[in-house]
């Protein structure tokens, strides 16, 4: 949204702290927990690193769900056509 908008990007990984630059998006408070939670699948040194485990299939069920309904609803507030961006 940021680009589309031609906004300034900021040099983050932190998903909430993009979330908060974008005042046309407003999600749930679960949705936001959601955001953190992807946000800590980023790590600089994971690789490698013996003390990394992949996240529970459940959780990165849930992920991958918020982002698809996310794409859509920005698609909404962009009035993009989704179908353009979906095989």
């Amino acid at each position: 949204m940021l680009a589309f908008t031609n906004s300034k990007i900021p040099k983050t990984h932190d998903l909430f702290e993009i979330y908060e630059q974008i005042d046309e998006l407003q999600l749930e408070e679960s949705e936001i927990i959601l955001l953190y939670c992807a946000t800590e699948y980023f790590k600089e040194d994971r690789y490698p690193n013996p003390n990394y485990c992949l996240p529970p299939k459940e959780e990165i069920k849930l992920i991958l769900d918020f982002t698809e309904e996310l794409f859509y609803k920005i698609c909404k507030i962009l009035n993009i056509e989704k179908n353009l961006y979906v095989k």
